[in-house]
């Protein structure tokens, strides 16, 4: 680079339009890169976010399914012990009945 700019003063404004284009070209160059590792960063970032928010996402699936079990799991207790209260109190008519039929009252 040195070489180049000690000519400079030779190659006259072509050679001053070729450094600034050479210029140019570096510092697009560096940008380019920063740009490129950002992304990458930027990238990385967001790959970790959505993970995180996946595994907050399949723990709460898992704890609703929990209740849901728990929830249906009580639900068939309630229906069992429901059906055994119809069932007596089937019973109890019955029996009422046939006094009543008995009796004559």
């Amino acid at each position: 680079m040195d070489g180049f700019l000690t000519a400079l003063p030779s190659l006259g404004p072509y050679g001053i339009f070729v450094a600034i284009l050479v210029y140019m070209g570096r510092q697009l160059f560096q940008a380019d890169q920063r740009h490129a590792s950002e992304l990458a960063r930027v990238n990385s970032a967001h790959r970790d976010e959505l993970a995180r928010i996946n595994a907050s996402h399949d723990e709460e699936l898992a704890e609703l399914r929990r209740d849901i079990k728990g929830c249906r799991e009580d639900i068939a207790l309630l229906r069992a012990a429901l059906d055994a209260e119809s069932a007596a109190r089937r019973a109890a008519e019955e029996a009422a009945h046939k006094l009543r039929m008995a009796g004559g009252v």
